[in-house]
């Protein structure tokens, strides 16, 4: 799949994958979360899990191809939003630049995704992967990792980036806010705080239902 999402890249400039993998498409575009929903129809998709991220740029291009998700090119149906900012993004850009992977924008975000992606390659399981992110990747972050299989989270050791959850029944909902999980889950219920330094944590598919 590598050599065909190069070819693929090649054809012109005025193109990039975006995303690639038997169960993952990703949507960006710039607007609101509801005009943005609407005109992709993403409300008529159906799947197991899904990431979503509504982004302030604060550092990097305000275009489609620089907001989140993020796949992890070029790794088949994995996806990533992040919160926080990767202090050795440079230094880690260019090892893995070396490395013979590509990257399309100078998001950090981008970066953790091929990161995390390039250590299950070489052997770790995604809970060790996520859990040496933890003392390898320096900076504040709360991030979380889509595969065909589940949702991946990691804080940093500072535990400065939020994460809330709602767990119920079966059905989960995690944000950087409260209020994000209690528009989805619109009952009352308990919310969970993350907000321990160096925690990690896999959600399972399985038979529920996620939203992230």
């Amino acid at each position: 799949m590598k050599a065909w999402v190069a070819d693929a890249d090649g054809l012109t400039d005025r193109i990039e994958v975006q995303s690639c993998g038997r169960s993952l498409e990703i949507i960006k575009d710039i607007g609101g979360a509801e005009a943005v929903a609407e005109k992709h129809c993403v409300r008529d998709m159906i799947g197991t899990h899904g990431l979503g991220h509504a982004r302030l740029a604060t550092e990097s291009s305000v275009l489609p191809n620089a907001s989140h998700p993020f796949w992890a090119r070029p790794f088949s149906d994995v996806a990533i939003v992040h919160n926080g900012q990767i202090t050795d993004y440079f230094t880690w850009r260019d090892r893995l630049t070396r490395m013979g992977y590509r990257f399309l924008t100078e998001n950090d975000s981008e970066l953790i995704a091929v990161w995390v992606s390039d250590q299950m390659k070489a052997g770790l399981t995604m809970e060790q992967a996520l859990k040496k992110s933890i003392n390898s990747i320096d900076g504040v972050f709360t991030y979380m990792i889509a595969t065909p299989s589940g949702i991946g989270f990691a804080k940093d050791r500072f535990a400065m980036k939020p994460l809330v959850v709602v767990n119920r029944n079966g059905d989960l909902a995690a944000a950087t806010e409260e209020q994000a999980v209690r528009r989805v889950m619109t009952e009352e219920c308990n919310v969970i705080n993350y907000d321990g330094p160096s925690l990690t944590g896999i959600w399972g598919a399985g038979i529920r239902s996620l939203a992230a």
